[in-house]
């Protein structure tokens, strides 16, 4: 005898009304032509500035406020360099054309030796850029041009590049050695 099979609706209970798309991409296609130039962005600030006021070069490892044209650059902890007085560290910016500057100088531990001593005065103008750490002390390296066998070399630490004894022979210092070879 025959029967019927129940059957079940796959769809909602409720009437379905809605149809789902799933899109599966085909192959990737050819490069399309450049497309004509963008607008130009906004200009970026400068990483320099000048002094709006005469800054006077602080004691060792002390502070003094400069005034500058912009500060919109600097950030605390930056190294700056200044014409005239050299390495100082952005300790505050203070405003848009106030800043807080640290003497790097140290000489217990013969940093930044290179800067102008305590008082030097930057004038107005005088320019401001990005600066750096100081690297670790080096040895002098030497090199002899024309040494003249028999004759004494001269002394190494002393900073110079290069020597002539009137001779026909090149020497060089050797640094791990310690020794002219």
């Amino acid at each position: 005898m025959a029967s019927t099979l129940p059957y079940v609706d796959p769809c909602c209970t409720t009437t379905c009304t809605s149809t789902t798309s799933v899109q599966i991409p085909g192959p990737i296609g050819p490069e399309g032509p450049e497309g004509p130039p963008g607008a130009d962005g906004t200009s970026g600030l400068n990483a320099y500035t000048t002094l709006s006021a005469n800054f006077t070069m602080p004691a060792e490892q002390l502070t003094g406020q400069a005034s500058v044209v912009n500060t919109g650059w600097m950030v605390i902890g930056q190294i700056l360099y200044v014409q005239t007085l050299g390495y100082l560290r952005v300790v505050t910016v203070n405003s848009s054309v106030l800043v807080t500057l640290r003497n790097l100088e140290d000489t217990a531990n013969n940093a930044y030796l290179i800067n102008s001593p305590v008082g030097t005065i930057a004038n107005s103008g005088s320019r401001v850029g990005p600066g750096g750490e100081q690297g670790p002390a080096g040895t002098y390296a030497a090199i002899l041009i024309d040494y003249a066998p028999g004759t004494p070399p001269p002394d190494p630490t002393q900073p110079a590049l290069g020597y002539s004894t009137g001779g026909s022979q090149l020497l060089q210092w050797d640094v791990a050695s310690q020794t002219w070879v």
